[in-house]
């Protein structure tokens, strides 16, 4: 009678040592790693707290220069190549086309000091006035995002990142 128990426990054992193996989860993808190592700079300098995402007929933009080269300008190569991944910069316009940086999100695969080391919100806030989202003839306070890849060794690149509209085409490399 001794020997069916011990059978049945051994079988148990067995059984439950397999699920737990069926159970385990799968490694993380490198989506889930890079959405897992993304994380979000704030910024409280930006006093506005009533604007609109991407809006107006006419979207507000950087017109007296280009982003990339604006970017190129301030941020040094030195401090650039050793990141690999993108930044998203988060700017307020309002609706003089002042502007100034609420906020980073962090797509590299370096650590948050590394892009704090960039001062992106003082580089923002040095920027010439923006052309003010407008709908109509008005003026209205709205966000802009600015996309920087960084590709390593490879220069950086700057550009404007549409939330929920189509992307303009990518420059060449």
């Amino acid at each position: 009678m001794r020997f069916p128990v011990l059978s049945l426990t051994a079988a148990f054992a067995l059984l439950t040592s397999q699920l737990a193996v069926a159970q385990r989860p799968a490694p993380p993808t490198e989506t889930q790693k890079a959405t897992a190592r993304a994380q979000r700079i704030e910024y409280n300098a930006c006093p506005l707290t009533a604007y609109c995402l991407d809006c107006g007929t006419t979207p507000a933009e950087l017109t007296s220069t280009t982003l990339d080269l604006y970017f190129h300008q301030k941020l040094s190569p030195a401090q650039a190549q050793p990141l690999t991944g993108q930044v998203l910069v988060q700017i307020i316009v309002d609706t003089t086309g002042a502007v100034c940086c609420q906020s980073v999100q962090n797509l590299t695969t370096s650590p948050n000091g590394q892009i704090e080391a960039l001062h992106l919100d003082q580089v923002v806030a040095a920027m010439p006035r923006w052309q003010p989202a407008r709908t109509g003839s008005a003026a209205q306070k709205a966000s802009a995002t600015v996309r920087l890849t960084f590709n390593g060794s490879k220069p950086f690149y700057a550009d404007r990142f549409y939330v929920g509209r189509r992307q303009p085409a990518k420059r060449a490399e």
